[in-house]
């Protein structure tokens, strides 16, 4: 179920909306945000980018940028350029480039919704971005920025879309990048109330764009105990079949005098290795020599006898017989990202990614098989890591809080309840009955029935964790973004500290 809601939104005066709207702050740096605001103290960039006003030399974090913000905004609500909607609405919002058109719904999102992992991500987000929007939010006591998301495209909505796009806009412009802008207000209550019990009946929203300015929203929600309007975010929701996805190119203007050629070679290896000899005090960088590949590896496991396996992007398998020295590419059952595995021997293994993918080997990698799950399960889980406690029996977790179990070495699988919504990055069972899984939000929850139950631990930190290792049983560590460790302790009960 998704919740959204009206809100009383601030906007433009009309004649003044091609003044005031500007691109989103993190498309430029703040040297071009001052160059496209010259002659315009209209332009919202003064708002969303207020180190614009200041001089270059200021550090954009610090807290006059923040109270220039602020400054800026009240001075545009003030001079009646931003006038605040008498009641909540919903608004269409339409945008068109060249021949293509798309139609969203202009609302506020549940940051509960986000927490529980019904309105999904796709990125991890990095915490200095999220402080600033934490920041731009406490100190505006406003939302400046939507949330870009995407629903499953509904008939209904569609024909009620249809019937205010045939009426005249309450704001229409086309700015200077010749995007055209049109928005109409949606103030009729059986109108909202239709659309509210639309999304109702939607299992989940997906963050096209906008990862840090919902985790910074949902961050501010849980730091003011859902006081206020603190549980809602600024979104935009566009149905996923108008939705356009265009490439994010970066061009280099010179080659500084080489050839196309020569700068390939100059250029960093993709699929490389960190290698440690001395338990972690010194790394080196291993490079996959003597094939042809241009792809990420995001995982390397080996087993004691120096045989190990790296895998990551369109379903890349590599082997190595010594150490990492040289690197054999196995041919993959699988086009999907892998993002996890584990061997139990030189022979048996398991990787597990993308498209509910989960195949095993049993020599080496030499030849593969995919284990089948039910159609609906592969339309909506992504496997992340998987854990076995011997050749027959194990685990693999992913999206959406999903949890498999296998008795039978991976040929089949059967659903276990996790108890959480939020996504699994990482699983490890010290034996048949006792394990862990971490993922989304510092989640961590525990088992000690081999997986018929699972109980939520505390950690303390809202940041992601994506591994779990342990020293034994009365040691463990789980580690995430942003330097995030979370250590575990025996004791008669599962203990963790950050």
């Amino acid at each position: 179920m998704v919740t959204i809601k009206p809100f009383a939104a601030l906007r433009p005066k009309p004649d003044l909306a091609a003044r005031v709207c500007e691109l989103p702050y993190d498309v430029m740096s703040s040297e071009e945000a001052r160059q496209l605001t010259v002659g315009n103290p209209l332009s919202f960039l003064h708002v969303s980018k207020p180190e614009i006003d200041l001089a270059p030399s200021v550090d954009i974090y610090s807290p006059e940028v923040y109270a220039k913000g602020k400054e800026n905004f009240q001075r545009l609500m003030g001079d009646g350029v931003l006038r605040q909607e008498p009641r909540p609405c919903f608004y269409f919002y339409r945008q068109v480039m060249r021949q293509h058109a798309q139609t969203g719904l202009v609302a506020v999102a549940s940051c509960e919704d986000y927490l529980r992992g019904v309105i999904k991500k796709h990125e991890l987000t990095r915490p200095d971005k999220e402080d600033d929007r934490v920041r731009h939010i406490e100190t505006l006591s406003s939302q400046t920025g939507p949330v870009f998301l995407v629903y499953k495209a509904n008939p209904l909505l569609d024909e009620l879309t249809a019937r205010y796009l045939a009426e005249k806009p309450d704001i229409d412009f086309t700015a200077t990048d010749r995007v055209r802008h049109t928005a109409w207000v949606v103030s009729d209550a059986k109108d909202m109330k239709a659309i509210e019990e639309e999304f109702a009946r939607m299992d989940a929203l997906y963050i096209a764009d906008g990862h840090h300015r919902s985790a910074a929203a949902a961050r501010v929600y849980s730091e003011r105990e859902a006081s206020g309007e603190s549980a809602w975010f600024l979104s935009v929701i566009f149905p996923h079949n108008q939705v356009q996805i265009l490439p994010y190119n970066r061009v280099l203007k010179d080659l500084n005098g080489l050839s196309a050629a020569q700068l390939k070679e100059k250029l960093e290896p993709r699929a490389y290795l960190m290698q440690t000899t001395d338990g972690g005090e010194h790394w080196k960088r291993i490079d996959i020599k003597g094939i042809d590949i241009d792809i990420v590896l995001l995982r390397a496991i080996f087993t004691r006898g120096g045989r190990g396996w790296a895998f990551g992007e369109a379903g890349s398998i590599f082997t190595t017989r010594d150490s990492g020295a040289n690197w054999d590419r196995l041919t993959s059952p699988t086009r999907h990202l892998l993002l996890g595995g584990i061997f139990v021997d030189d022979d048996r293994g398991w990787l597990v990614g993308a498209g509910a993918t989960i195949i095993q080997t049993a020599d080496g990698g030499d030849t593969w098989n995919v284990s089948k799950l039910p159609q609906a399960v592969q339309d909506a889980v992504r496997f992340s890591a998987t854990s076995f406690v011997d050749n027959r029996l194990g685990w693999a977790v992913g999206s959406g809080g999903a949890i498999y179990r296998t008795d039978n070495g991976g040929r089949t699988w059967q659903m276990q309840s996790s108890g959480v919504a939020t996504d699994l990055y990482d699983v490890k069972f010290l034996d048949a009955m006792e394990g862990w899984a971490v993922g989304a939000e510092g989640r961590v929850i525990y088992t000690n029935d081999g997986g018929l139950h699972w109980t939520t631990q505390q950690t303390g930190t809202p940041h992601p964790l994506e591994r779990i290792f342990f020293a034994g049983r009365t040691r463990g560590w789980a580690v995430g973004f942003g330097g995030t460790v979370v250590t575990y302790v025996r004791a008669d009960a599962p203990s963790l500290h950050q």
